[in-house]
């Protein structure tokens, strides 16, 4: 199972379930989900049948850990949209 077959689609975008320790369920971006390794690993080793469950997180440690990783994705785009503008034009002397 690669990591499009175990993702759910969602819109355009495709989607992972995450579960808590505490039993809360978090639908988050694959994009986002495979930032952590751990979840990753997870997915390519097939571990991910519908939703994944993390037995050692907090629904409160989750929370943020998603958080972290979609600021990063986003930071990472925003990288790139900014490589694809051209260079400022020089000034003129």
């Amino acid at each position: 199972m690669s990591l499009s077959e175990s993702a759910v689609e969602s819109g355009t975008k495709k989607t992972v379930l995450l579960r808590s320790s505490d039993g809360e369920v978090f639908e988050v971006e694959e994009a986002v989900a495979v930032e952590s390794q751990t979840i990753k690993h997870m997915i390519e080793d097939d571990c991910a049948y519908s939703v994944i469950p993390l037995h050692n997180v907090t629904g409160v440690i989750l929370s943020k850990v998603i958080e972290y990783c979609k600021r990063h994705v986003d930071a990472s785009a925003a990288k790139t949209d900014d490589k694809s503008l051209p260079p400022p034009p020089s000034p003129l002397i």
